[in-house]
């Protein structure tokens, strides 16, 4: 990109430019909607690529391009068409916007079915940044003429299309100083005058809007900001803080290589980026705080590495989708930028570009291009309510039960486990009740075949009034513990260093309570423990009133003896999220938290943290396959994952039942349905009484899940475990298809 910005640059200062944009719904009929569509959302840059590949007119070559991905959303160079856009074309001279729009490459662009039209434009007559050490009021009118007759034209002639056209500058923290030079700060003079070149550019397309009217057509002005980083963390006197809040903009462009590229593998440096731009721009009729849109972002594949471009952009279109951005605008179609030493154009060769493409030299379509085909393409941004992938019934293999634990006519559940560093010791405990009730301690030292009597346990382990949880932590000394939860108000624990032969008595970790405490236990990259618990307003604070339901996080520097105080870190405004089960991304780089739906109208949701859970994505709703309460997650031998959950599926055959389901940590993040659901037990109570599990891998490749599960009729839950490989469900999953 810096070789052809380089090059406009030095042509805008002296010549001048005429790029324009358009756009199709505001961002409140977006925010209307229930479904945003996201093909309407997100779009491509077409711009002096360095090769062709059909015998079209080259802008439009392109934009068929665009199209067939699945975008509604194009980003073109409304200047110097000979230049921008040169194979396959005979441009005629034009002296004004008008005049350019009107030529015919532009009017068959226009009237493709794209919604929106991102153009970047400068008054012709002008160079790009000639206002840098100075504007006159003439300048100032003129550039008010130029874009009142352009934005005019464009209201006039697509009236009633649908269409928005959206007209910015490029990169603007560039113009303002003349050079690429980012040490450098541009001047008081230049700032001054690019508040009023920018004030007089938006006057113009009011002017056009107030007179003629916005009949089913939009016409947008925008500014483009581009070092946003350097002003946000150290205050540099860049656009976003010295020219934005004096102007009263439509939109603002982040072309965002400062945030989603050069930090990447953190999200949240382009959250923040999003957020402190809208804070330094006034807000806009249409757009109201979030007129701001990712005008360009990308990895150049020539340059990283696979992994670096599948984490990065994916990284930055589900942050800015988060965080509401009108507009998401990928860079771009066809590489424009030469490696150095090749050349000249038009190239055939993908190892004489540098990579920012979708389609290479050589026609081949690189994984981005699958990736936004993928997620443009969907019929609905929703989930099923069901799920599609085989089903794998182990429920009738009574030698994969063992009983734990069974008392006639006494409720037994909710069972969570541990398994010991000899791979062989195994611990659990539950309570003699529905949640509620006193707690039962027990070992095993075969891995789970065999299981010990009811263990001794502090007295005031029979006042526990939720399900206890059980986990294994180790401190900065390395010192080995287990410690207990038991929730409501307050959240109390017990505490262990002999490995369960002696504990302390469950004492309060703070004044503040919770429900099912803790879910999910996970040790962060420097050491300390970050656990997961949920409340719906009765127990944090002891209040008794049910509110909201929220999902907490409390941290341990000492290896689990003291806890901060919570913190929420998800929630939604309709769904009831709550029971967080968290696994870790294979890389190590990632964490999910799959969550149970309570409000039963929704899937379950996940939220991910790229961070050590500091922030964390908005929630969103899984595939049917993986809904269900209190999700238990670990990696089998292979890399495949395997998680535990009570069945909740709305259209299940299953429904009720202890499940399993077997996928990919990608396949979580992809929203894909996964490869198998497996019954493990077929709970006869019909009300859900069977999940809230422990899962343990063998060094042999054998799970060991534990759970509470009505196996006849009438009778009360007991505690169970099911063994199996994933060998087991592999071979009986070829059985059954070699039989259909």
């Amino acid at each position: 990109m810096r070789n052809y910005l380089t090059a406009i640059l030095l042509a805008a200062i002296c010549i001048g430019f005429s790029p324009q944009e358009n756009k199709a719904v505001t961002i409140k009929d977006q925010n209307a909607a229930k479904k945003p569509d996201l093909r309407n959302i997100i779009g491509i840059t077409h711009v002096s690529g360095k090769y062709y590949l059909t015998n079209k007119d080259y802008l439009n070559e392109g934009a068929d391009r665009i199209l067939a991905l699945g975008s509604r959303v194009i980003k073109v160079w409304f200047d110097n068409p000979p230049r921008s856009y040169p194979f396959n074309s005979k441009w005629p001279k034009t002296k004004t916007f008008v005049e350019m729009a009107q030529s015919p490459y532009f009017q068959k662009l226009f009237n493709k079915p794209f919604k929106t039209y991102i153009m970047m434009c400068f008054s012709t007559g002008h160079g790009g940044g000639y206002w840098i050490k100075g504007i006159t009021q003439k300048q100032k009118n003129d550039e008010q003429r130029q874009f009142y007759e352009l934005a005019k034209h464009l209201l006039t002639t697509y009236k009633n299309t649908g269409k928005t056209f959206v007209l910015q500058h490029w990169e603007g923290d560039w113009l303002i100083r003349g050079n690429f030079d980012a040490k450098s700060d541009p001047t008081p003079t230049a700032i001054k005058s690019m508040i009023e070149w920018l004030n007089a550019r938006q006057a113009g397309v009011n002017q056009a809007k107030q007179e003629v009217g916005q009949h089913g057509v939009r016409v947008y002005h925008a500014a483009e900001v581009n070092r946003v980083v350097d002003s946000m963390k150290h205050g540099k006197p860049n656009m976003v803080i010295s020219v934005l809040p004096h102007t009263n903009l439509d939109l603002v462009s982040y072309s965002a290589w400062d945030s989603a590229t050069a930090h990447y593998k953190d999200p949240n440096v382009l959250r923040e980026a999003l957020n402190f731009i809208a804070k330094n721009t006034p807000d806009s009729p249409d757009f109201g705080n979030k007129n701001v849109y990712m005008g360009e972002f990308g990895m150049p594949e020539n340059n990283y590495s696979t992994e670096q471009v599948q984490k990065a952009i994916p990284n930055a279109v589900q942050t800015a989708l988060d965080w509401g951005c009108p507009y998401i605008v990928y860079w771009q179609l066809y590489c424009n930028e030469l490696k150095k030493g090749k050349g000249p154009p038009p190239v055939k060769s993908n190892d004489d570009v540098r990579g920012f493409w979708l389609i290479r030299p050589d026609g081949s379509k690189a994984w981005i291009w699958d990736y936004f085909y993928k997620l443009l393409n969907k019929k609905s941004l929703s989930q099923p309510p069901g799920y599609s992938i085989p089903l794998i019934d182990l429920a009738g293999d009574k030698h994969r039960q063992i009983i734990i634990d069974k008392e006639p006519g006494q409720y037994l559940g909710h069972p969570t486990t541990v398994l010991l560093e000899d791979n062989k010791t195994m611990i659990t405990v539950y309570p003699k009740g529905h949640g509620r009730g006193a707690i039962v301690f027990k070992k095993s030292t075969d891995g789970g075949l065999t299981w010990s009597e009811r263990l001794p346990v502090p007295e005031n382990w029979a006042t526990s009034k939720e399900v206890p949880t059980i986990h294994r932590v180790i401190d900065p000394q390395g010192t080995k513990r287990l410690i207990m939860f038991s929730g409501l108000y307050p959240i109390r624990m017990a505490v262990s260093e002999d490995d369960g032969k002696t504990w302390t008595p469950l004492k309060p970790i703070g004044d503040f309570g919770g429900i099912v405490v803790m879910a999910s236990v996970v040790r962060l990259t420097n050491g300390d423990y970050m656990a997961l618990f949920h409340d719906d307003g009765r127990f944090l604070k002891g209040a008794g009133k049910r509110t909201k339901f929220q999902v907490f996080k409390i941290l341990s520097k000492d290896g689990g003896l003291t806890w901060s105080q919570p913190q929420v870190i998800a929630e939604h405004p309709t769904a009831h999220l709550c029971e967080p089960g968290a696994v870790r991304s294979p890389d190590g780089e990632q964490l999910a938290i799959l969550l149970r739906e309570n409000s039963r109208k929704l899937n379950s949701f996940v939220t991910f943290s790229n961070d050590e859970g500091k922030t964390w994505s908005k929630p969103k709703q899984v595939p049917g396959a993986l809904t269900g309460d209190r999700h238990v997650a670990r990696y089998a031998p292979d890399g495949r994952l395997v998680i535990i959950f009570r069945d909740t599926t709305h259209q299940s055959p299953t429904k009720g039942d202890f499940v399993a389901w077997v996928g990919t940590y990608d396949d979580i993040v992809n929203g894909r349905e996964g490869q198998y659901r497996v019954r493990l037990l077929d709970n006869k109570s019909g009300r859900g009484d069977t999940g809230y599990a422990g899962l343990e891998l063998l060094p042999d490749g054998t799970f060991v899940t534990t759970t509470y599960c009505v196996l006849k009729k009438s009778e009360k839950p007991l505690v169970v475990s099911v063994r199996f490989k994933l060998q087991d469900i592999d071979a009986k999953a070829a059985l059954q298809a070699n039989s259909i």
